[in-house]
C-alpha cells in the first residue's frame, strides 16, 4: 500500500512551523521521512547538497538569523526561499552544526525546506532556533 503524502511535500504546501528562541526550549525536530508518505519535490537549491526527500515549511521572520544544525537519523540540509518570488536566500548542507542562516528582513515571509540529502527514506533530525538581536543600548 502506497502511504499518501504530507500536505507539505510540495513548496506550494508549505505549512507553518514555530521555531523556538535559542535556550527558550529544546529546538530539536524529527520528521518522519520513513512513514508519512514524504517523497523528493525536485525543488533543487543552489550552492548546497542535492535534496532528496523533502518537506516545506513557512515561517515569517521574527528575528534576523536562524541556527540549524543536522543531527541523526538522515542527513539533513536546510534552504530558505522568499515565500512571494521563490528566490532563494540562504541554505546549508548536511553535516552541520549551529550553521547561521541569514539573508532577510523582519516580517519577511519564507519557505524554508528540509530535505534528506542522501535521498533515502531515512527519518530526518535536526536542531532549528532563533537568535534573537542583540538589545540595544541606551
Amino acid at each position: 500500500m502506497t502511504q499518501a503524502q504530507p500536505p507539505n511535500d510540495t513548496f506550494a504546501g508549505a505549512i507553518p512551523i514555530i521555531i523556538p528562541v535559542q535556550g527558550a526550549t529544546s529546538p530539536q525536530f524529527t520528521l518522519p521521512f520513513t512513514t508519512d508518505g514524504t517523497t523528493d519535490s525536485g525543488q533543487d537549491n543552489v550552492g548546497c547538497s542535492a535534496s532528496g526527500n523533502d518537506q516545506f515549511f513557512t515561517w515569517t521572520a521574527t528575528e534576523l538569523t536562524l541556527t540549524f544544525t543536522s543531527l541523526n537519523p538522515g542527513s539533513p540540509g536546510i534552504a530558505i526561499y522568499d515565500a512571494v518570488s521563490g528566490t532563494q536566500i540562504s541554505c546549508s548542507n548536511t553535516f552541520v552544526t549551529n550553521a547561521l542562516q541569514s539573508g532577510w528582513a523582519l516580517g519577511d515571509n519564507l519557505v524554508i525546506q528540509i530535505y534528506d540529502f542522501n535521498g533515502s527514506s531515512a527519518d530526518v533530525a535536526f536542531d532549528l532556533f532563533t537568535i534573537p538581536c542583540p538589545a540595544l543600548a541606551v
